[in-house]
């Protein structure tokens, strides 16, 4: 099996007011390609190159309604 390297570019902590940790880093792969992943706790979501702005769009929307 053969590893792929990754390259931390940010590492980005939030705590937000019920004490919960929430990281999103954004990894650039030895391929070219780049992550965004967001933990909290053991769960992770995994955001690859192609989902990334889908999920930007979403969000913004999101934070717009409230």
């Amino acid at each position: 099996m053969k590893l792929a390297t990754k390259t931390f570019d940010s590492i980005t902590r939030l705590k937000l007011k019920s004490g919960t940790t929430i990281e999103i880093h954004k990894i650039k792969q030895d391929n070219g390609n780049d992550q965004v992943v967001i933990e909290k706790g053991t769960d992770r979501l995994v955001l690859e190159q192609h989902e990334i702005s889908d999920f930007i769009t979403l969000f913004k929307d999101f934070l717009e309604s409230v």
